[in-house]
């Protein structure tokens, strides 16, 4: 039994809404537990001409959470609508349709409402046919999404090409997808229908004709390019594609399959690398000027790239023999080195006849001893396994006798009191090693130091004797009364003055430093004329510029002695009206980067100040700086300098400082040194490194060798010719063979 009680209503709502429930099969067995709810719904529109889109606004009381709907009254409920409280539905075909609605609260709660649609048979309206389309235009695939604007359409037929047939599916959709995979220009053709009668809508047609343009895909645009193009036989060149690859010639692919096929011919009646290859590797083993082509094969067709003459292959030249030797002279037996400089191509062996009836021995750099006295010719013989070069170098080394050996030795101080301390120093010649033997004179014993230091303790006059060994010879020289050593004097006497030098007026302060048994007296002339004085320690002012001798005589009960120190002050003109003169020096200039430079500061002057500028951005402010150059480069140097009251003077060195480059890279270009004269060439050399300044051009023509830096040649004749460039800055060398075709 339903209950649709709890909720105070009026007797006739009461009874409508039994009377609607008990119409609808499907809500009969409603079962009312809990709180009470009250199904209601209004369709939105009631009635209305097919086709009639209706939706169904719940207006239920109470909490409902579960609804079930019969939309078209055929007494089952509608999955499509299943738990939706307002769901929508398109009514075809004219007639009267039962709706009923069933709602619960999930506690076993129900209610149900019914009511009613009609549909009256379809009103002619408008009926037009119109479309868009995006995009209209492309590559293939080309993908293009149709948009139906028809007005009053019911129904879709496209024609997306009036040559080829489309499915069901694609063909009758409102707003289609269709997919060109060929170009060209394609008509598309919409037909739209109603259903305006019972028994046949009526139609409209809208063409487009060439509405879609699908672009044809371009074949590839081969290009590549080659490394090196020219060399030696058995010359290995890599070649890489540098075809195009855009969306023109692949369409609407992704980049992922952007793919080319490729056969390459690399012009020497060799099989061809192959398909799919975007790079190859290729070896000429004969001489001669080859056509390279490449066939690509893209979506849009294939095309054949040919560079003609593009690699040249010359034969090696003969190798040219070359070598150095150190030192070249010498005394016998003379170990010297050879180092050997060919050039030529492929693995070098070398044969050298040193000129003293030894026998050849091989290798790049060997070292050879020459035991007897001579001049000697040196030949040397290069093969690169087909051809030789040779050269022989007449006197290359000199070996002479060894000079007699000789002992010779000097020494300071020669005389003086005792204990009194002597530096000896060999003066001795040989050629060879040393090793010597010291007699002092005093009963001491043999010292075998180069330059010793000996101290005699006592009074007298000493012979010393020095011997030296050589190899296997020596050589012995004895110096009689070479050294003489006198009583300690009584009492010793010295002393010291600061400053010995400055601007007037210039003060002086003598300090005595006399040793032994006192008590001293002193008197100082301090060599201006200014008297004598008795002071022991005394401070002088020399009012007047000059050069003075300052006499110091101490006086004890063992006698007098006479201090003398000859020009020992210097006073100078007030030092504000003094110049200073800058000039500096370095002990190289030249060397490989990164190159230490040692500066020489040679300012005169009363130079208080200095600062360097070194032209690689940096200054320091000392008197002899040690700078790095850390770059390779070519650098001038400024050198400003100060007194103390702020006078300056300036030397500027441009170019000074010759950082020169560790390597160096052979490169160059050239142009007709005349336009009626093809085989008229200017040569330019474009080599990079700095500090280059040797050039050595071969032009491959028999004609000599040119040492100018850009030089200009006439070639007598026409052919392809190797040229080669050698550079060196002193340190690096570096030498390339280009090949120009003279016609």
């Amino acid at each position: 039994m339903m209950k649709n009680s709890g909720k105070k209503r009026s007797g006739g709502l009461f009874l409508a809404k039994v009377l609607i429930s008990i119409a609808c099969v499907s809500c009969l067995a409603g079962v009312v537990l809990g709180e009470d709810i009250y199904a209601q719904f209004a369709p939105v529109p009631a009635f209305g001409p097919a086709p009639l889109n209706v939706t169904f606004v719940d207006q239920s009381e109470g909490n409902a959470t579960f609804y079930r709907w019969d939309l078209d009254g055929n007494g089952t409920w509608d999955s499509d609508a299943s738990d939706n409280p307002n769901p929508s539905h398109t009514y075809t075909t004219p007639g009267t349709y039962g709706v009923c609605m069933t709602v619960w609260n999930g506690t076993l709660v129900t209610s149900n409402s019914t009511g009613e649609v009609r549909v009256t048979e379809p009103v002619e309206g408008e009926l037009s046919a119109y479309f868009a389309a995006s995009p209209r235009s492309g590559y293939p695939p080309l993908n293009v999404s149709f948009i139906d604007q028809s007005v009053g359409a019911q129904g879709w037929n496209w024609t997306f090409d009036i040559n080829t047939t489309t499915s069901d599916f694609e063909r009758n959709n409102k707003n289609p997808v269709h997919t060109y995979t060929d170009p060209g220009w394609y008509t598309v053709i919409l037909n739209v229908s109603d259903n305006y009668s019972s028994d046949q809508g009526r139609t409209r047609e809208f063409p487009q004709e060439k509405f879609i343009h699908v672009l044809p895909v371009r074949p590839p645009q081969p290009d590549f390019v080659a490394t090196p193009q020219s060399g030696t036989t058995n010359l290995t060149v890599t070649f890489t594609d540098q075809t195009p690859r855009t969306s023109e010639f692949f369409g609407n692919l992704s980049p992922a399959q952007w793919i080319y096929n490729y056969n390459w011919d690399f012009g020497d009646d060799s099989e061809n690398y192959g398909a799919n290859e975007p790079s190859a590797v290729h070896t000429y083993t004969a001489k001669g000027l080859y056509n390279v082509s490449v066939n690509v094969t893209g979506p849009g067709g294939s095309n054949i790239a040919t560079k003609t003459g593009y690699i040249a292959v010359d034969t090696p030249p003969v190798p040219i023999a070359d070598f150095t030797v150190s030192p070249s002279n010498g005394t016998a037996p003379l170990t010297v080195n050879f180092i050997g400089l060919a050039e030529g191509t492929g693995h070098l062996t070398y044969l050298w006849d040193f000129g003293d009836n030894s026998t050849p021995i091989s290798g790049r750099n060997p070292v050879h001893v020459y035991t007897q006295p001579g001049s000697y010719n040196v030949a040397l013989n290069v093969s690169d396994g087909t051809r030789i070069g040779s050269v022989i170098r007449n006197n290359s080394v000199f070996v002479r006798e060894p000079a007699p050996l000789s002992a010779m030795f000097t020494a300071t101080p020669r005389n003086g009191t005792a204990p009194l301390q002597v530096s000896f120093i060999d003066q001795s010649y040989s050629e060879t090693p040393l090793t010597y033997n010291w007699s002092f004179g005093d009963g001491s014993l043999i010292n075998h130091d180069k330059n010793p230091v000996h101290i005699y303790a006592e009074e007298g006059v000493y012979d010393v004797m020095l011997q030296v060994k050589g190899g296997n010879t020596s050589n012995v020289i004895n110096q009689s009364n070479f050294i003489t050593v006198q009583k300690p004097a009584l009492h010793k006497a010295d002393f010291t003055a600061v400053p010995v030098e400055g601007p007037v007026p210039l003060i002086v302060s003598f300090v005595d430093q006399s040793s032994g048994t006192g008590p001293f007296t002193y008197k100082w002339d301090f060599g201006d004329d200014s008297g004598q004085v008795t002071d022991k320690n005394p401070s002088h002012t020399y009012e007047t510029p000059g050069v003075y001798t300052v006499n110091e005589t101490v006086n004890s009960s063992a006698g007098s002695i006479l201090v003398t120190k000859e020009r020992l002050v210097n006073a100078t003109t007030a030092i504000e009206a003094r110049p200073v003169y800058a000039n500096f020096s370095a002990v190289s200039t030249r060397g490989v980067a990164p190159f230490n430079v040692q500066f020489m500061d040679l300012s005169s002057g009363p130079v208080a100040a200095w600062k360097w500028t070194f032209g690689d951005g940096s200054s320091v402010t000392e008197q002899g700086p040690n700078h790095t150059y850390v770059n390779p480069g070519v650098y001038d140097v400024t050198l400003d300098v100060f007194n103390k009251s702020g006078v300056s003077n300036t030397t500027y060195s441009p170019r000074f400082i010759t950082a020169l480059s560790p390597t160096v890279s052979t490169k160059i270009t050239l142009v007709y040194a005349d336009l009626s004269n093809r085989k008229k060439i200017q040569f330019f050399d474009n080599s990079e490194g700095v500090g280059i300044n040797s050039w050595s051009w071969d032009f491959g023509d028999g004609s000599d060798i040119s040492r100018d830096q850009n030089p200009c040649h006439e070639f007598a004749n026409s052919g392809t010719f190797p040229i080669k460039l050698s550079i060196s800055n002193g340190y690096a060398s570096d030498s390339n063979t280009f090949y120009i075709k003279i016609k």
